[in-house]
């Protein structure tokens, strides 16, 4: 199990608040988030997951202004060469700073 870290995450209406936990708790992998004051811990199942459920956590991350390095624990042989070196995919830089 790992824990990722949502901090300060805004929502624009109780809607948008709806969609992101229903989001998140659509993922596989993710078998619990927790708050604890502004933040969100998220535990994934391990730092294995189907690509897709990767892409997945890299679009809500990204919609909701999360830390996206923190990502960096799933890169695996099988994903680098999409995910990690990708120089020009829209989460790249955000990835690796």
């Amino acid at each position: 199990m790992l824990k990722l870290i949502c901090d300060s995450v805004s929502y624009f209406s109780q809607g948008d608040e709806v969609s992101f936990f229903n989001w998140l708790n659509s993922i596989e992998s993710v078998v619990k988030v927790q708050g604890f004051g502004t933040e969100l811990e998220v535990t994934v199942s391990s730092n294995d997951i189907p690509d897709e459920e990767l892409r997945e956590l890299l679009s809500i991350f990204t919609r909701y202004g999360v830390q996206l390095k923190q990502l960096r624990i799933f890169e695996n042989s099988n994903n680098a060469e999409w995910f990690t070196q990708n120089k020009v995919a829209y989460w790249y830089n955000d990835l690796m700073a």
